[in-house]
């Protein structure tokens, strides 16, 4: 069933492409495995911005057809909020499929991609090892950030996973330590605000707790504000990206929000 849609949506794309060209728009395609790169004018205009070539924001979203295809955003910022640079879609949201994915904005652009400097400084995603190993991957002179909201939102959920046996009193002060450890002003004062925490009373009654932060602290450099300087601008995911996706959630697939 999986071949035979891949096969279907294929030759009507195929079908179309001209009539995208005609329009100025750029749609690579690469069917076996299955990746698409979408570039319409005003998304190239964008790779003209100086903004492209310092803070790009990347967000997928799955679960977007009967066959789970993932929808990757790819966007930078400006006075108007965001603005993408491409779309990517892929059949899933492994390392191989983003690299493809990935690999066809370069192809497509060329010299043109993030102001001529042919990648961005930085990249803000989610918590997404193969998003991000990808865009390494294909962009080596580029960093890697995690987002500010996707962070703690991942933890905040942990903490009220019953599974792991949290008392529902305890939740709030183990959350606002780990923010506390996030928002540390700098690397001494954040590694001092960990140790205290793990030692403490409240965090030694938890182990899984203790595990669990321990992984992040691991990936510090990822998330902690300690390491992050000017550069980032301020910027996160969730405070351009997540709008965009929820418009496509909304009006593309009606989504809607109950």
């Amino acid at each position: 069933m999986l071949r035979l849609f891949v096969s279907i949506f294929v030759q009507v794309l195929q079908s179309k492409l001209g009539g995208y060209r005609e329009r100025g728009c750029t749609v690579v395609l690469n069917t076996n495995p299955l990746a698409v790169c979408i570039v319409t004018p005003v998304m190239r205009r964008a790779h003209s911005l100086p903004q492209s070539s310092g803070v790009v924001l990347v967000d997928s979203t799955a679960c977007c057809d009967a066959d789970n295809h993932s929808i990757t955003f790819m966007m930078t910022t400006c006075a108007a909020g965001a603005v993408p640079l491409a779309i990517f879609i892929t059949p899933g949201q492994t390392a191989q499929d983003y690299i493809l994915a990935f690999s066809l904005l370069t192809g497509a652009l060329q010299h043109e991609a993030f102001a001529g400097q042919g990648h961005p400084d930085i990249f803000i995603t989610d918590d997404s090892e193969a998003e991000r190993s990808a865009l390494l991957r294909i962009w080596p002179d580029s960093t890697a950030k995690l987002c500010l909201f996707q962070v703690p939102q991942a933890v905040w959920r942990w903490l009220w996973n019953a599974q792991h046996n949290v008392d529902k009193s305890d939740r709030q002060q183990l959350m606002s330590d780990f923010q506390s450890i996030m928002r540390a002003s700098t690397p001494q004062s954040a590694a001092e605000m960990y140790d205290t925490h793990m030692k403490s009373d409240l965090w030694e009654e938890y182990p899984d707790w203790q595990a669990h932060v321990d992984k992040y602290w691991d990936r510090r450099q990822l998330w902690a504000m300690a390491w992050r300087d000017h550069t980032q601008r301020g910027h996160h995911t969730n405070n351009f990206c997540e709008a965009s996706v929820r418009l496509y959630k909304d009006v593309i697939l009606s989504r809607c929000k109950t």
